[in-house]
C-alpha cells in the first residue's frame, strides 16, 4: 500500500476534481472496504451497494479530510458509519 504521504499527492488531486486520482484511491483501498463490509453484512449485493456508497460519500466528503491524519482511519470513519 502507497505511504500517507503519497496518498496525500492523490488527496490534493481529488480535491481539484482529478478523476484519475480517485480511481487512484479507490483501487488502493476498494478491496479493504469490501472485505471489511462484507464481514459486518456478509451479503455480496449489500455490500456492493454500500461499498458504492461509501465512495460516493468520499467524493463528497473529501474536503473534510484532516490531512494531519491518517487517511485510512478517516475512510474507515466513513465505512462504519
Amino acid at each position: 500500500m502507497a505511504s500517507n504521504e503519497d496518498i496525500h499527492i492523490w488527496i490534493e488531486r481529488l480535491l481539484k476534481g482529478d478523476e484519475e486520482a480517485f480511481e487512484f484511491i479507490f483501487n488502493l483501498t476498494s478491496q479493504r472496504v469490501y472485505e471489511t463490509v462484507f464481514a459486518i453484512v456478509k451479503n455480496r449485493h449489500d455490500t456492493n451497494e454500500i461499498v458504492n456508497e461509501i465512495y460516493f460519500q468520499l467524493w463528497k466528503s473529501i474536503s473534510t479530510y484532516d490531512q494531519s491524519r491518517p487517511f485510512l482511519f478517516w475512510l474507515n470513519g466513513i465505512v462504519y458509519k
